[in-house]
Formats: structure tokens, C-alpha cells, sequence
């Protein structure tokens, strides 16, 4: 027998989570009625600040700042390749599913289909 469309959100309620319906905009339900051709979700909880966001805003700093501090520290670290990089892509006949490559060149992921183009974001450069 095949689970009900909701049965994930239904548990989820049953053991106190709390249910949202969407009509247009997603609402607060205290009672749903589990319609079929309705659109459930269990309400989304707000994530956990890392300990050093909430020792700066301890501090004071906004978090529009510390949001360019975060970009600018991950950009030098992690600087964008000059280089063209491709995306290559192999059919594996066995499992009739296509398996993705970075480094190219065929390691037993099956027959090579053809590659795409990666593209670096100009505007933070």
C-alpha cells in the first residue's frame, strides 16, 4: 500500500511539530485537513547563528558588514580559476544514467557525451 501524500507531515504533527498550509502565501494550521490537492509543510525553523556572527553582533556589527567580511575571507581563499573550466559528461549505459566529471577524461564512467563550459562571475572580480 502506497504511503498517504502527507504521511512525512502527518507524523511530523502528530509527534508536535507545527504544520503550515500554503494558499498563495504559507500560513500557520493548528487542525489540517490533509487534502490531497492541498500543499503542507512542516514549519520551517530558524537556523542557529554560528558563535562568531553572535559574538560580532554582540559587538555592535551589522550584519550587512559581516556579510562582506564573510565574501571577502571565502574570496581570498578561494579564489575563481582563470582558466575555462568544464563540466564532462559520460552515459553509463549499465545503470542508463548520465555521470558528471570536473577533471575530464574517461574513468570507467561510460561513454563520453560532450562537455559544458563553466562560467566565472565577472562582478566579485
Amino acid at each position: 500500500m502506497k504511503p498517504h501524500k502527507w504521511a512525512k507531515e502527518i507524523i511530523a504533527w502528530a509527534n508536535g511539530a507545527e504544520i503550515e498550509y500554503k494558499d498563495g502565501t504559507w500560513w500557520d494550521i493548528k487542525q489540517p485537513n490533509w487534502h490531497n490537492d492541498g500543499e503542507y509543510r512542516i514549519k520551517p525553523q530558524p537556523k542557529e547563528l554560528p558563535e562568531v556572527v553572535k559574538h560580532w553582533l554582540s559587538l555592535g556589527v551589522d550584519m550587512e558588514t559581516i556579510e562582506k567580511t564573510v565574501v571577502e575571507v571565502i574570496n581570498k581563499q578561494f579564489p575563481k580559476p582563470k582558466e575555462p573550466q568544464y563540466l564532462y559528461a559520460y552515459f553509463d549505459y549499465k545503470k542508463l544514467a548520465i555521470n558528471w566529471s570536473i577533471s575530464g577524461g574517461n574513468t570507467g564512467q561510460g561513454d563520453y557525451i560532450g562537455k559544458i563550459k563553466l562560467e566565472v562571475d565577472d562582478e566579485n572580480n
